[in-house]
């Protein structure tokens, strides 16, 4: 089961940042958007 919360604030906003990174590769890029996502209860 997915749970949401999985992520501190702190570590939630350092990935969306990475994922606003245009310096990161794509797939890293969207690594980090999908463990943001899976945190708030997307699957």
């Amino acid at each position: 089961m997915i749970q949401s919360g999985l992520l501190s604030q702190e570590d939630r906003e350092k990935l969306i940042a990475m994922t606003r990174d245009g310096s990161l590769t794509h797939r890293f890029a969207r690594l980090a958007n999908a463990l943001v996502l899976l945190d708030g209860r997307w699957s």
